[in-house]
């Protein structure tokens, strides 16, 4: 998979496109060429990422609490979109072995392989 990351991801911010980039860069040196199934997932990384900026914006804009319609103080509704997109989103890095634990994860069950295994699965 060979796109154009500014093209493919214009309706996002230039936060979410940079880290986009940084994403499929290092995935795509990893990995080699990506297959388009994994766009999908790619895209949802960014829509997430993308939450998770607009929640920090608003919070520190608006911060913990703000009020509503009857001027009562309440949490604030970012915090929420926060948490979930985040829980989501990383997630959604793991599939990937993009965090340290799950970098760690891969490597021990690559290690725990039996090559031998593999050979006798073929014939």
């Amino acid at each position: 998979m060979n796109f154009d990351v500014n093209k493919h991801y214009a309706d996002y911010s230039e936060r979410v496109r940079k880290y986009m980039s940084i994403i499929i860069s290092y995935l795509e040196e990893k990995y080699g060429k990506l297959d388009e199934v994994y766009l999908i997932t790619l895209d949802l990384i960014a829509t997430n990422l993308d939450i998770v900026f607009n929640a920090q914006d608003s919070i520190k804009k608006d911060g913990f609490t703000i009020k509503d319609y009857k001027e009562r103080t309440i949490k604030n509704y970012a915090i929420q979109n926060f948490n979930n997109a985040q829980a989501y989103l990383i997630k959604l890095i793991n599939e990937f072995g993009l965090t340290p634990q799950a970098k760690r994860r891969l490597l021990a069950s690559i290690e725990q392989e039996d090559p031998n295994d593999q050979v006798a699965e073929y014939l």
